[in-house]
């Protein structure tokens, strides 16, 4: 196999095992608070080993700040002739529709309250 196929289907690994942690995060956050949501949590499921979490991301705070990079991107039309006010509003209605539950569980997290207090 070549070394560059090989490199790149360990890097497509690795994106799909973040992946997996991430979705596996957001379906914990739609029943549980933030501040009672552990690694261990995660862990169990993803179906992984906590091992496996700690060579992907620091802490559950990093895996947020993946999260919302990736959410964030979501947002915004990969094509940039398609960055029209219109498309940005039905991006973002589509975004609350999906996570709606997730949303409405962060704003009773301290940590939601914290940013919007430190962005002031």
């Amino acid at each position: 196999m070549p070394k560059e196929f090989s490199s790149t289907k360990r890097i497509h690994s690795q994106e799909r095992k973040r992946d997996s942690i991430w979705s596996a995060f957001l379906i914990l956050l739609e029943d549980i608070p933030l501040e009672k949501i552990s690694v261990q949590d995660i862990c169990d499921k993803a179906l992984i080993h906590r091992t496996t979490f700690y060579n992907h991301f620091y802490d559950v705070y990093d895996l947020i700040s993946f999260g919302t990079q990736k959410l964030t991107a979501s947002l915004v039309p990969a094509d940039i002739s398609d960055f029209t006010d219109e498309r940005v509003s039905e991006n973002l209605s589509n975004f609350i529709i999906k996570y709606r539950k997730i949303l409405l569980n962060l704003q009773k997290t301290s940590f939601v309250r914290d940013l919007l207090i430190f962005s002031q």
